[in-house]
């Protein structure tokens, strides 16, 4: 564990310029999440358009470092191929729709239909309940894994409080599966089909073992909050001073750097698995 992750820390290091460019694709695709405070619903959309277009670019980019790394390869992967980028970065959309999305809105559904939560109030006013709270639901539809996964903790925490634990701990037992599958996908090439063959994926858990992929997944987590936290408390102080497009520049840069140390680290623990 200690050799993967000393890999990953140094691995975004590896080449600046391809560093940037994931960088500067990251800030398209994350404009709509913010807005910058816009309020024309047109120009909403249109950002919304681009940046779920975009995310898929950075899906598939994403999905390169992990294919690339179960390869052994050192360097960051090439900005080339830009179709095949773009369909791999629906193939792990696809899959995080079916291990993600589906299972938490299924629970939630469950939950408010078996207990005694007014459901009837919340279908019945959503429209004016999300007006009222001031949540434009455009500034939460993203095709970027991460951003995904933040924009259904919080919507979830706004809209249903009382389920927001549950949810969270779904989670956290979802997306190392989800992870395994994305691996798993690489390693077959990127064969749309791997990514669903759960046996395979219970498979793949087993030969990496259980307590290793656990360690992993906390190791990891904790870096991964710990750098996204930080660079948010820097943006938003940044943004006081009214040095806001140096917050944007440390936000895009940390973040940047947090998803390319975490995907290489899933390719390594994948690529170390026994079977190899």
């Amino acid at each position: 564990m200690r050799k993967i992750l000393k890999d990953s820390f140094r691995y975004p290091f590896s080449d600046w310029k391809k560093f940037i460019i994931l960088g500067i694709i990251l800030f398209i695709s994350s404009v709509p999440v913010r807005s910058f405070g816009l309020t024309s619903e047109t120009i909403i959309l249109l950002f919304v358009f681009v940046g779920f277009f975009t995310g898929f670019f950075i899906n598939g980019y994403l999905f390169r470092i992990v294919k690339s790394s179960i390869k052994s390869f050192e360097g960051l992967p090439e900005f080339n191929m830009w179709l095949q980028m773009f369909e791999d970065g629906v193939k792990v959309f696809a899959v995080f729709l079916v291990y993600i999305v589906v299972p938490v809105t299924l629970l939630i559904v469950a939950v408010i239909l078996i207990s005694d939560f007014d459901h009837s109030f919340v279908f019945n006013n959503f429209p004016s309940m999300i007006q009222t709270m001031g949540i434009n639901p455009l500034e939460y539809l993203t095709s970027g894994i991460m951003p995904a996964i933040l924009s259904i903790v919080e919507l979830n925490f706004i809209l249903f409080p009382q389920l927001g634990f549950i949810v969270i701990i779904l989670l956290l037992v979802l997306l190392p599966i989800f992870f395994i599958a994305i691996a798993g996908m690489a390693y077959d090439g990127g064969e749309f089909r791997s990514g669903f063959m759960f046996h395979d994926v219970v498979a793949d858990i087993k030969d990496i073992g259980l307590k290793k992929l656990i360690i992993w997944y906390l190791v990891t987590g904790v870096i991964f909050s710990v750098i996204f936290i930080v660079s948010n408390i820097l943006n938003y102080l940044l943004f006081t001073l009214n040095i806001f497009i140096i917050g944007e520049i440390v936000l895009i840069i940390l973040i940047t750097y947090s998803y390319i140390f975490y995907t290489r680290s899933l390719g390594l623990l994948y690529r170390d698995d026994p079977k190899e």
